[in-house]
C-alpha cells in the first residue's frame, strides 16, 4: 500500500505551521511549551485561527483541549477522533506533540 499524496499545498501548510509554532516557543536549541503556559495558549490560538481559516469548526473544552471538527458533522453519528498534545518537554524537538 502506498502513502497517500496530500499534495504540495498540504506539505507547505504543515511546514508553515511547524515554523510558526517553533518561533513561538523556541528555547535555545529546542522548543519549550509548558502545559497551561502562555506559550501553550499562544500555540493553541495560532492553530485555532488557522483551523477556522481552513473552514473547520473549533471549540475549547473545560480542560483547555482544542477540538477541530469538519463542518456539517452529525454529532449523533459514530465519530473517529485523533489527538495529541501541544506541550513539550523542556527544550524538546519542534515535533514533540504536534
Amino acid at each position: 500500500m502506498s502513502e497517500p499524496d496530500f499534495g504540495p499545498e498540504y506539505t507547505a501548510l504543515a511546514l508553515e505551521l511547524f515554523e510558526q509554532l517553533r518561533s513561538l516557543s523556541q528555547d535555545g536549541p529546542g522548543v519549550t511549551r509548558p502545559s497551561y503556559s502562555d506559550v501553550e495558549t499562544a500555540a493553541l490560538a495560532l492553530l485555532e485561527k488557522r483551523a477556522r481559516a481552513e473552514g473547520l469548526e473549533t471549540r475549547t473544552d473545560a480542560a483547555g483541549n482544542l477540538w477541530m471538527t469538519l463542518p456539517g458533522a452529525d454529532p449523533a453519528l459514530p465519530q473517529a477522533v485523533t489527538g495529541s498534545h501541544i506541550d513539550t518537554v523542556p527544550r524538546g524537538g519542534n515535533y514533540d506533540g504536534l
